[in-house]
């Protein structure tokens, strides 16, 4: 047998050999499927550390070939091939039993390995099943928050458009100001370009790009099964920093005008 299969193999007493029980002291004592699952069992690594522990295939099996369950199904078996089996069974169980920290009850009914092992199964599904369906509400939890963070956005940049478009008529009013003053300046002439935010086409194409934006995300739907989740349609305006880096620059170019012959 494989080292993953000695690793697995659990609870029963060496001399377990009978559908009944095996004790390994001279007292039976009583233990629940509890006692025995949490001696045997084992957890999954790919899920929580609280997850319910199963009893492995194996183990099931190795307790059934013992207690002789499934003798039909080992009938054909060599002989020597079915005692190495199960030698091997009982070797393992051995050690487990050995360890007290694992075997406090000091016994097992291997027959009731199979009945704790479907319940067990039973159990880690719905486990699964109930992990499943919290990261399913999670992510669609996630996911609407994305969509209304952005409608919430959005919204709220079109609510300041007065005051940023003002701001931006004020400093371009400045520039057209100091631009004059510049060329007057210099005699050979300045050429700068007005900056293009100071244009009507461009609070045009902010408007458009904002209600765009908004009626996207107002249709924009949860899809489960996505692997990627809901992607935020693109924009410009995406960029809480838009507006203050649109007016930061002309404020630059401004201040850039000012300075052209300013000096000797």
């Amino acid at each position: 047998m494989t080292k993953f299969y000695r690793s697995v193999a659990a609870l029963a007493c060496a001399s377990i050999a009978t559908v009944t029980l095996a004790a390994c002291g001279d007292d039976v004592p009583q233990v629940t499927d509890d006692e025995i699952l949490s001696m045997i069992g084992e957890g999954n690594s790919f899920v929580a550390t609280d997850a319910p522990k199963t009893i492995p295939k194996q183990v099931d099996e190795c307790a059934r070939l013992l207690s002789g369950i499934d003798e039909a199904i080992y009938k054909d078996m060599p002989p020597e091939m079915l005692g190495g089996f199960k030698t091997e069974c009982r070797k393992n169980f051995s050690e487990i039993v050995a360890d007290k920290s694992r075997n406090t009850a000091g016994f097992v009914l291997s027959q009731r390995i199979s009945k704790i092992a479907i319940d067990a199964q039973i159990k880690a599904r719905e486990f699964a099943e109930s992990a499943r369906e919290k990261r399913k509400t999670d992510d669609r939890n996630a996911q609407t928050k994305k969509i209304d963070d952005a409608k919430q956005h959005i919204a709220g940049l079109i609510s300041t458009f007065d005051q940023k478009f003002a701001r931006i008529d004020e400093l371009c009013g400045q520039w057209d100001q100091e631009y004059a003053a510049a060329k007057q300046r210099r005699e050979y002439g300045v050429t700068r370009r007005r900056p293009d935010a100071c244009s009507e086409e461009f609070k045009r194409d902010v408007r458009i790009d904002a209600d765009k934006m908004a009626a996207d995300l107002s249709k924009l739907k949860i899809d489960p099964d996505s692997l990627f989740g809901v992607t935020i349609p693109y924009s410009k305006l995406n960029d809480p920093t838009f507006f203050d880096d649109t007016i930061a620059d002309i404020g630059q170019k401004v201040a850039g005008l000012k300075d052209i012959g300013a000096n000797p």
